[in-house]
C-alpha cells in the first residue's frame, strides 16, 4: 500500500504537475503568434498525457481517498466502474465518522474496488449494490449484485480465481479481526458481506513528506510592490515551483490583473492573505502542511471578503463540492485552458468588488 502511494505521488505530483505548466506555455505561445501545427499537435498530445497520468494514478491509489477518506473514495469508485466498465451501482453510505484510521479506510476501498470486479467478470450483469454501515461487530460492507451467482464449492478448490480472491480477501478480514461472509447459488446472485472492527491497533500510515520554505520578509516586500488598487490582485497557491511559474506566466502582461504574492502551502497562504489583502487567490487543493479545503475554510471564516478560486488536477465532483462547502467562489482543473482560469479570475474580482459596493451603500 505504501509503494502503491508513493508511485501515485510521484505521478501526480511530479508528472502531471510538469505536464500541465508546459501545456500552460503552450496556450500562451498560441495565443501570441502563429504556432503552426506542430505546436497545436503538441497542444494535444499534452491533454492526452494529463488525462492518462491522472488516470493511471487514481486507479493506483485516488488521491480522493487519502485526502478525504471513505466516503469519497467510495462515490470514485462508483463512477470509476462506471465509465470503465458500464456497471451501474447504487451506493448508500450510513456511516464514515466512526472509520477513524487511514488503513482500514484503505482495506475497505480494496475490499470493495475488489468485489466489485468480481461481479464485473463473473456475475453477467451490469447492476450492483454497495452499502457501507455501522453494526455492533464494527463497520460492515455489503456488495451484492443479481446475477449468475456461484456455487459455494468453488471456495473449497483452486480451480478457478473468484474462489481463490474471494479466500485471499477473507484471510485478510480474519487477519485484522474481522470476517467475510459469502451468499451465492447459481442463477440467484450473491451477496458478500464484510465485518471489520472500528479500530486497529499498530498500523502505521506514512505522511506525505514535504518541505516548504516560510518566504523571507524580504520576498514579502518584493511581493508588495506588485500591490495596486486599480488592478485584480491575484495570490497564487500551489506546492509547486513550476506550476506558481505557469500560473504567473498566465497572468503576465494582461489588462488589469498583477500578482499580489505565491505561497507553496495553506498555512503560508493565511498568513500572505492577511499581510497583502489579494483580490483574488486562486488556491491549489491538495498541498502540504495544510491543504486547500482547510485553508480556504479558515481565509474565509477570518476574512469574509476574500475571494478564492479553487484549483486541482483532479476535476472531480467531490473536490468541487469540499472547496465551495469551505468558500470558495469559483473552480478551475489544471487541464482547462489558461482562457478558462483568467476568465474565472475575472468574473470572481467582477463579483467581489460588487459586493463591496452593496456594502458600502447600505454603509
Amino acid at each position: 500500500e505504501r509503494e502503491r502511494q508513493r508511485i501515485s505521488s510521484l505521478l501526480h505530483e511530479d508528472l502531471q504537475q510538469l505536464i500541465a505548466s508546459a501545456r500552460m506555455q503552450v496556450q500562451l505561445a498560441l495565443e501570441k503568434a502563429d504556432p503552426g501545427p506542430i505546436l497545436e499537435n503538441v497542444h494535444r498530445l499534452l491533454g492526452d498525457s494529463i488525462e492518462k497520468s491522472r488516470r493511471l494514478s487514481q486507479e493506483l491509489s485516488p488521491p480522493l481517498l487519502y485526502q478525504f477518506g471513505i466516503d469519497a473514495g467510495l462515490r470514485w469508485l462508483v463512477r470509476h466502474m462506471e465509465e470503465q466498465f458500464g456497471l451501474k451501482i447504487q451506493l448508500k453510505i450510513e456511516v464514515t465518522s466512526q472509520i477513524k484510521e487511514m488503513p482500514l479506510q484503505i482495506f475497505l476501498f480494496r475490499a470493495a474496488k475488489e468485489l466489485l470486479f468480481n461481479i464485473v467478470k463473473h456475475s453477467g450483469v451490469k447492476i450492483a449494490d454497495v452499502r457501507l454501515y455501522g453494526s455492533d461487530e464494527g463497520i460492515t460492507l455489503s456488495v451484492r449484485d443479481r446475477g449468475e451467482g456461484f456455487s459455494l464449492e468453488i471456495l473449497d478448490s483452486f480451480d478457478r480465481k473468484i474462489g481463490l480472491g474471494l479466500l485471499s480477501l477473507r484471510e485478510r478480514a480474519h487477519a485484522i479481526g474481522g470476517n467475510l461472509e459469502i451468499e451465492s447459488a447459481s442463477g440467484q446472485g450473491s451477496r458478500f458481506t464484510l465485518t471489520i472492527p472500528i479500530s486497529l491497533v499498530m498500523v502505521n500510515v506514512p505522511e506525505k513528506l514535504a518541505q516548504v520554505a516560510i518566504p523571507s520578509p524580504e520576498i514579502i516586500d518584493e511581493q508588495k510592490k506588485y500591490s495596486d488598487s486599480e488592478t485584480i490582485r491575484v495570490l497564487f497557491v500551489d506546492d509547486h515551483k513550476v506550476m506558481r511559474q505557469g500560473l504567473i506566466g498566465i497572468i503576465a502582461d494582461q489588462p488589469g490583473i498583477r500578482l499580489a504574492g505565491e505561497a507553496a502551502n495553506g498555512e503560508e497562504a493565511m498568513e500572505l492573505a492577511r499581510q497583502l489583502s489579494p483580490d483574488v487567490i486562486v488556491m491549489d487543493v491538495s498541498m502540504p502542511k495544510m491543504d486547500g479545503v482547510e485553508a480556504t475554510r479558515r481565509i474565509k471564516a477570518e476574512m469574509p471578503e476574500a475571494r478564492i478560486i479553487g484549483l486541482s488536477m483532479f476535476d472531480d465532483e467531490d473536490v468541487t463540492r469540499r472547496m465551495r462547502q469551505a468558500g470558495a467562489d469559483g473552480f478551475v482543473s489544471k487541464s482547462e485552458s489558461s482562457s478558462e482560469l483568467l476568465k474565472t479570475i475575472y468574473e470572481v474580482a467582477e463579483k467581489g468588488m460588487a459586493s463591496l459596493g452593496e456594502i458600502s451603500e447600505m454603509k
